[in-house]
């Protein structure tokens, strides 16, 4: 039993334009789109739209907007509820993907037991490749660097160079892969304790990592297959401010490095200092640009 969890959050067309790409799969049992609570009609919208196709498309609604992993873990539990789903692939609705990969990646899963996590490789809009679409469970100093304009040039070392991947293997195991699309096993999924509810948006992935790893089990990334990965579509969408989307990102990371890596006070208290400094990086660099297109538009 394979379902497909889509999370919806006042973007409705870029859900149905995702959702009708893959509703004929033949190898996909379950659709279930769960509307994260959308201020707009987007519940309405999509429960119209897809009444006459409840064979295939379930609409359901969370109580709350509790983010992108308390969304999610509401679509995981639902399918296991009321499909006993053993497989789940759960995708943003700004995504392509082919029948074929979704196949190859179930087969992995199917194949290799210890494999709870599996995702193929993201390519950008342009149909470039991705390069930070897998990375390795990260060293607090990786963590906490590696996003600053100046000393995040020396702690890149977290992620993959995906050109240097044997390309004769079919799989690598890897510490995380990017959030945007993956296939999980649903009873590892729950035996690792699924998405950290307490972080809203950002830095789920990493969390997820940690947790299989803890629990045993690891991830993978299929090197032949592809998928493309529209970005953040959604989220600039819902959260237009540039400054607003980082803030939320380092609210999110410094509860998972107050939360999953060694902590006490004086460490907490330098975690803030540098979200601090990271955050003076982002309006810097805001103002910078702003000026530079005045500048131009003058001339």
């Amino acid at each position: 039993m394979l379902c497909v969890v889509v999370l919806n959050y006042s973007d409705y067309k870029t859900t149905i334009e995702f959702v009708n790409s893959v509703i004929n799969y033949e190898i996909i049992d379950h659709i279930v789109i769960v509307d994260n609570c959308s201020p707009d009609s987007s519940y309405e919208k999509l429960a119209t739209i897809y009444k006459n196709h409840e064979d295939v498309v379930d609409v359901i609604r969370t109580k709350r907007n509790g983010g992108y992993g308390y969304g999610n873990n509401y679509g995981v539990n639902y399918c296991i509820e009321k499909y006993g789903a053993q497989h789940i692939l759960i995708s943003n609705p700004d995504v392509e993907v082919e029948e074929i990969t979704i196949k190859k990646c179930l087969d992995y899963l199917m194949q290799y037991k210890e494999c709870a996590v599996v995702s193929p490789v993201m390519l950008n809009h342009d149909m470039t490749l991705n390069k930070r679409c897998v990375w390795k469970k990260p060293t607090y100093w990786e963590y906490l660097f590696f996003s600053l304009t100046l000393m995040g040039r020396f702690f890149q070392g977290m992620y993959y160079s995906i050109d240097s991947f044997d390309k004769d293997n079919q799989a690598v195991k890897v510490g995380c892969v990017a959030g945007s699309l993956l296939m999980v096993d649903a009873q590892k999924m729950v035996t690792a304790g699924m998405y950290d509810e307490n972080i809203f948006l950002y830095c789920e992935e990493t969390v997820l990592g940690i947790k299989m790893h803890n629990a045993g089990f690891y991830s993978a990334l299929l090197l032949k297959e592809r998928f493309v990965h529209h970005h953040s579509v959604s989220i600039n969408k819902s959260i237009k401010s540039k400054m607003r989307q980082v803030v939320l990102m380092w609210k999110s990371r410094l509860y998972v490095l107050n939360n999953y890596y060694p902590n006490n006070l004086l460490i907490g208290m330098f975690n803030y200092l540098i979200a601090g400094i990271a955050l003076c990086e982002t309006f810097l660099l805001g103002q910078i640009k702003k000026n530079t297109k005045k500048n131009k538009g003058r001339k």
